[in-house]
């Protein structure tokens, strides 16, 4: 998850616009297939899982000429697990670019939804499975002015107020 991270945001740079972000995520994903699966199945796997982030194991099958069972079969010889657990790993890869990128007044429901995610609950189970912790909790750790990111120069920690003596 880091590695990406670095990858979307070069020596702290935090300039760069969601739509840049987003396809620094989409080549990052592409290297790390083909330095691992560089075959044409595997590439449009990731392509697809990418560019449609709902699309089902079904879907995925019949557009490769394949049953649904063979298709996870493939993927699993490939990437070491399912199609419904890549495309877990690459929604959540997404939500980690759109956080690093988010603009004031945007909700964590609000970045669920533009990472792929059915709703705000889909996205709490999927970071507790991939990360044990809840999204506010995570992005909080890796981010430290999670949820407002609009001031580089916060601290992210809890403003306490002291009260007179």
């Amino acid at each position: 998850i880091s590695h990406a991270a670095d990858h979307l945001s070069p020596a702290g740079d935090t300039t760069l616009d969601v739509d840049r972000r987003r396809l620094l995520l989409l080549d990052w994903i592409r290297w790390w297939v083909a330095e691992r699966a560089p075959d044409p199945l595997s590439t449009a796997i990731v392509d697809r899982l990418v560019t449609s982030p709902r699309v089902t194991q079904q879907q995925l099958a019949e557009e490769q000429g394949m049953a649904p069972r063979s298709l996870h079969r493939q993927a699993l010889r490939r990437f070491g697990y399912g199609t419904a657990a890549l495309a877990r790993l690459i929604r959540f890869q997404r939500l980690i670019a759109l956080s690093l990128s988010t603009s004031p007044g945007r909700t964590l429901g609000q970045l669920a939804a533009e990472a792929g995610y059915a709703d705000h609950a889909h996205l709490v189970r999927d970071c507790r499975a991939i990360s044990d912790r809840a999204p506010s909790t995570f992005l909080a750790e890796h981010f430290p002015t999670f949820p407002d990111l609009s001031d580089p120069y916060k601290t992210g920690e809890a403003f306490l107020p002291t009260m007179g003596a």
